[in-house]
């Protein structure tokens, strides 16, 4: 298969990368996304000292995805249809909100564009919310003091070679 993974999931990490007011990791809280290592701290921020609700982050969760549902007419295409979840987590519901917002417009129907697996180009298409995806209310995370207000958000991409 032609279609990296690897890369597909760096691009959107790069992408979540770009919003602004909030602190983003990769595939756990610790890990921060590509280039942004020296800035990143390894536990999400406080408010202040004394307001120690945390401020905005996002932990994006790349999936492994499936072969995609189109086939050329010679058949010689690889498709992937890759998942992606974003979690949004805040210290307030205003914060998380505008945050969700901030997410959403970086991500949704921006797409990587033309990638390259070792001299094979392959195109990755628009992230679009999966049919039917309903993140429902903000949720509550009862493990931390004080609690936390989070949402995943589910987006999907097609790349084919």
């Amino acid at each position: 298969m032609a279609v990296s993974r690897r890369l597909v999931a760096l691009a959107v990490a790069e992408r979540l990368a770009t919003v602004t007011g909030l602190v983003g990791y990769f595939g756990q809280i610790g890990r921060p996304l590509p280039g942004l290592e020296a800035t990143t701290p390894t536990d999400p921020p406080t408010k202040s000292d004394r307001d120690r609700r945390v401020r905005p982050y996002a932990v994006l969760y790349p999936g492994a995805g499936t072969p995609g549902s189109e086939t050329s007419l010679a058949e010689c295409d690889d498709d992937l249809d890759a998942p992606f979840t974003v979690t949004v987590a805040a210290g307030d519901a205003e914060d998380l909100l505008a945050a969700i917002d901030r997410v959403h417009a970086a991500l949704h129907r921006w797409a990587p564009g033309r990638l390259d697996r070792d001299g094979t180009p392959f195109t990755a298409g628009p992230l679009r919310v999966p049919p039917g995806y309903d993140p429902g209310p903000l949720r509550q995370d009862r493990d931390v003091q004080p609690v936390r207000l989070f949402l995943p958000l589910a987006y999907q991409l097609t790349a084919h070679t």
